[in-house]
């Protein structure tokens, strides 16, 4: 078990492969009061030579996440939701972190993901 009070504190932007997979992520972490009426979406470039892929055995935890980010730009880890998908953990400040914002616009959640918090929240 890591201490997180002795870790250093660090930058990181978590990011999705997919506007799907982001709202995924998004919904699983919030109640239906929360629902965020004020996202945006965004593309991110950056060069697949900077992603660290780490293997099953090799993923991270909090403790090793912090050490990685010295050193690796940006991380590619599956999605616990949907595995065979990937999110990415960005390290704006790590040396060799290059990335472009390609386009940004209003992200409007459907009324019917509402709905289905509302009818997963009873299970």
């Amino acid at each position: 078990m890591v201490d997180v009070s002795t870790l250093p504190v660090f930058s990181a932007i978590y990011s999705s492969q997919s506007i799907a997979l982001a709202l995924l992520e998004v919904l699983v972490h919030v109640d239906k009061s929360e629902v965020p009426r004020d996202y945006f979406i965004m593309a991110i470039q950056f060069a697949g030579r900077s992603v660290y892929r780490p293997r099953g055995a090799d993923l991270l935890g909090m403790g090793q996440l912090t050490a990685a980010s010295d050193h690796r730009p940006i991380l590619r880890v599956p999605s616990v939701i949907v595995p065979r998908e990937y999110n990415y953990v960005l390290f704006p400040e790590a040396d060799g972190f290059d990335a472009n914002i390609a386009w940004t616009e209003p992200l409007n959640f459907d009324s019917r993901l509402s709905r289905l918090l509302e009818d997963n929240r009873s299970l």
